[in-house]
């Protein structure tokens, strides 16, 4: 619990977070493991912060999710249910930022402004239900991303660097990002023939 995580390999969805964060100016580390004990009546087990992000004075804080459902879902009313939202959300960010205070190497890290975020792939397809989640959370503190927006973000970031008639992408030598930019790029996607994919 009060020692330096060992940083882990983000999977595909925690990849273009990432990538999300890094542009919008985070110094960003993955796959944060540490151990957690509750109460000294439960054997302890290990949480990890998908992904830290550091900014001058900010850290966020930040955990993906395949499907928004496994963090949360709605009662037959169509409240929160307040019971998975402690658990597996107001939870995680407890003990995540109570880690980085234990833990003598990142406790500078708490000084700054915690920023809590929770990303998804899979959500619910009712919009005005996930609105009401959206603005629940954000009472609390936490804000919910969907994947697919931070995307659409990314493809904005990146096509302020496409010069007109021009397919040159960003240089980066991460393959993930030169990759997204395969598939959000119009333009590239056509010299490369990725548009038959979407045919």
């Amino acid at each position: 619990m009060k020692l330096p995580a060992i940083t882990g390999t983000p999977n595909a969805y925690e990849k273009i977070v990432q990538i999300w964060l890094d542009t919008k100016g985070y110094i960003t580390s993955t796959g944060k493991w540490f151990w957690i004990q509750e109460n000294p009546n439960t054997s302890r087990g290990y949480k990890d912060i998908d992904i830290l992000g550091i900014k001058e004075n900010e850290v966020a804080v930040v955990s993906v999710s395949t499907c928004l459902n496994d963090k949360i879902r709605f009662t037959k009313t169509g409240e929160i249910n307040k019971t998975m939202y402690k658990k597996n959300i107001e939870q995680f960010f407890d003990d995540a930022i109570k880690y980085l205070n234990l833990t003598p190497e990142y406790k500078w890290l708490v000084e700054k402004k915690i920023r809590k975020i929770l990303f998804f792939f899979f959500g619910t397809n009712n919009e005005i239900r996930l609105n009401k989640l959206k603005e629940e959370c954000l009472k609390k503190g936490v804000e919910i991303i969907s994947i697919g927006d931070a995307a659409l973000e990314i493809r904005n970031y990146i096509s302020k660097f496409i010069v007109d008639d021009s397919t040159r992408s960003l240089k980066t030598e991460s393959p993930e990002f030169t990759l997204l930019n395969l598939f959000i790029n119009e333009r590239r996607r056509k010299v490369s023939g990725l548009n038959k994919l979407f045919e």
